[in-house]
């Protein structure tokens, strides 16, 4: 998960300045007799790991915000929200695996943006299963086509060639 989160910080200008407390170990807190230098370091790992935690917990729902403990660092943070939240991937899958299966063409627009759905929905599948095969995306997109694309199915049916969705 830190390196999906440091994924999406790269995305944001300025956000990258933060990233370091994600893979860097929190330094030792100074004293009076640290040198200059490692007072300076503890001082930018400081605010970088506060303005991090401060990013991860506004990019949060305020609906669940209350349900994550605070944490002293940014990666203790997003290894608890981690852990919290593993059912995520089996409801993701539910999620496209569901869409998928009730997504029929409805004659409305245009037969390849119905695609193109599809295509959406399986990508989300795959990221979350990996073993969604192009094949099946093919059958399941004529097989879901609406009563005036019979011809159309009996005709993919009857090649042997396979088709692809591109």
């Amino acid at each position: 998960m830190v390196g999906e989160e440091m994924k999406k910080m790269n995305f944001h200008p300025g956000l990258s300045d933060y990233e370091f407390v994600l893979t860097e170990a929190k330094p030792p807190a100074p004293t009076a007799d640290t040198f200059e230098a490692d007072k300076l370091k503890y001082q930018k790992w400081d605010k970088a790991n506060t303005m991090a935690i401060r990013l991860i917990r506004a990019s949060i729902s305020e609906a669940i915000q209350g349900g994550i403990p605070s944490k002293d660092t940014a990666k203790e943070l997003l290894e608890l929200i981690k852990t919290q939240f593993v059912g995520t991937k089996k409801q993701l899958q539910y999620y496209y695996l569901t869409q998928l299966m009730s997504t029929h063409y409805d004659g409305l627009g245009l037969v390849r943006e119905h695609i193109y759905k599809m295509c959406r929905l399986v990508n989300g599948l795959r990221e979350q299963v990996q073993a969604f095969d192009d094949d099946l995306l093919v059958h399941m997109v004529i097989f879901f086509l609406p009563k005036p694309f019979e011809s159309f199915q009996l005709n993919y049916n009857s090649q042997e060639a396979k088709w692809s969705v591109n």
